[in-house]
């Protein structure tokens, strides 16, 4: 057994805790292209300054790096990329070319700002320009003046965006953003103080001219030509559009310290350079090829990493070294970032609300379904407590007619064995009498008619004796049963059968 010097060992445990502790404190930033993968790495120096180094990784398939639903071959190289620089969960800025997303800008009062994120908003789905499909947006809101906002707003497809993503776990990468590059070349532009006025930017490095306006470190305007992918396309289309751009700045974004005639280039030398030298002079404007920007109290960079096809790298890495707020860059993630990219309130929250949701369903439910119970409980106490009244009512109904019908009986009973008053009979059968009429008899009979029998000197006063007695409250029938002279004078006998209203007893029901 072979055992290494002490102080070897030593200093090998401090070469690797210096390698851990080195490996913890860089920063790293990912500019993803068409067919190219730059991974930008910062690492701090004892002054505090950082000192940037990059790795790219091209795509040797025409078609590029992102297919529909098919992240492997990025993932792929993003893994080897990554495994090259011991990158492993650590935090990532990205930032996407021209070809993948669009930038709309809305600047001025809250109010107009407002209406005009509306406006992009119902337009966003007709960016046909980034692919079919749904599409996602990105927005960082910020105050430049009391009542005066800027906002970014970036635009991405959503499979490709999800393709980019999933390639990125995979990877095992811990994303802190994807914006778009042109708003973090913006950003860079502004901090190395290359122009004070509004300048153009001119991205050529995916396969179409992507144009910008920036001032002051803010991406102003985003223009792409359409078909412009040529030498001469952004000669073409400058000279074409230059005066509106002008006036966009002067009248819609309130800068008049400008005629915008700097224009700045970046992208790969060779597409550049031809491209430089068809540049028109009649345009009016100054083209300057940009290449990456010394800022010294920021970060160091090596000569071979100073070329401007480099620019939009280290504008990725830039936000991660001066510390920009999350709040300033429009991350276009906030869709579909995943848990583990979460701070662990925000994944706590998505972990836990479905189970609070299903709870406080349930109370409700139950709260629901008892309410109900209670009700359908009552309901049925209240029909019983209805059918016992509606059960006694007919009892008493019962009753009722029952004692109805007793009463009827008793009434017919009364009506029947009632004895009728025969003195007020006779008092009134006397007084209904003319002075020449005289009673002989007035008989009651057994059936309750009486037999009345008189004289009168008069024969005729028989029949009006017959209709005054016709008129009497108790005598309902009259019949003369005859007349015959009187055998010693010559008055007339009458013999009259009355028929009382006790005469005529019902049958009784029993």
């Amino acid at each position: 057994m072979v055992l290494g010097h002490p102080r070897a060992i030593e200093c090998s445990m401090s070469a690797k805790s210096k390698q851990k502790a080195e490996s913890s404190t860089r920063r790293f930033a990912l500019r993803v292209e068409v067919d190219r993968l730059q991974l930008v790495i910062a690492t701090p120096g004892a002054d505090g300054v950082y000192t940037i180094s990059i790795d790219e990784a091209v795509c040797k398939d025409p078609a590029g790096w992102v297919r529909f639903h098919d992240s492997g071959p990025l993932e792929d190289a993003l893994h080897e990329l990554l495994s090259r620089h011991q990158v492993r969960r650590q935090s990532i800025a990205v930032s996407l070319d021209s070809s993948f997303c669009v930038t709309r800008v809305a600047m001025g009062p809250s109010e107009a700002v407002d209406r005009e994120l509306e406006m992009l908003h119902s337009r966003v789905p007709r960016y046909l320009q980034l692919g079919p499909g749904e599409k996602v947006t990105g927005c960082s809101r910020t105050r430049l003046a009391p009542g005066i906002e800027h906002v970014v707003m970036g635009v991405v497809n959503l499979q490709s965006l999800e393709t980019i993503y999933d390639a990125l776990c995979g990877a095992e990468a811990k994303v802190a953003w994807i914006e778009p590059s042109l708003v973090s070349v913006a950003r860079l532009v502004g901090a190395a103080n290359l122009a004070d006025e509004p300048i153009l930017l001119a991205d050529g490095s995916g396969s179409q001219w992507d144009i910008g306006i920036a001032y002051q470190g803010k991406l102003l305007l985003d223009y792409r030509p359409a078909g412009a992918n040529g030498d001469d396309a952004l000669s073409a289309a400058l000279d074409g559009h230059i005066s509106r751009l002008r006036r966009f700045c002067h009248r819609h974004r309130g800068i008049t310290s400008s005629e915008l005639n700097k224009l700045y280039i970046y992208g790969e030398n060779e597409k550049l350079s031809r491209t430089t030298a068809r540049l028109d002079d009649r345009i009016g404007i100054e083209a300057t090829t940009l290449e990456v920007p010394t800022i010294d109290s920021v970060y160091r960079i090596e000569h071979e990493f100073h070329s401007t096809k480099y620019v939009p790298a280290v504008a990725a890495m830039f936000p991660l070294l001066t510390n920009v707020s999350i709040d300033e860059v429009p991350d276009m993630l906030g869709r579909i970032r995943r848990a583990p990219d979460r701070p662990w309130p925000i994944r706590m929250t998505i972990t836990i609300w479905p189970v609070v949701a299903a709870l406080l369903f349930l109370v409700i439910s139950y709260g629901l379904v008892s309410t109900e119970r209670r009700r359908a409980l009552a309901v049925i106490e209240s029909r019983a407590q209805i059918e016992t009244q509606m059960t006694q009512t007919q009892l008493r109904l019962t009753q009722l007619t029952g004692q109805r019908e007793l009463l009827a009986h008793l009434e017919r009973i009364s009506d029947a064995t009632r004895e009728t008053g025969w003195d007020q009979v006779l008092t009134q059968v006397s007084q209904c009498l003319p002075d020449n009429v005289r009673i002989n008899e007035f008989r009651v009979e057994s059936d309750g008619q009486v037999r009345l029998e008189g004289v009168t000197n008069d024969e005729a006063t028989v029949y009006d004796v017959v209709g005054h007695l016709r008129h009497l409250p108790e005598i309902i029938q009259v019949a003369l049963q005859g007349t015959a002279p009187e055998p010693q004078s010559d008055a007339t006998r009458f013999t009259v059968r009355l028929t009382t209203a006790n005469g005529q007893i019902p049958e009784l029901v029993n």
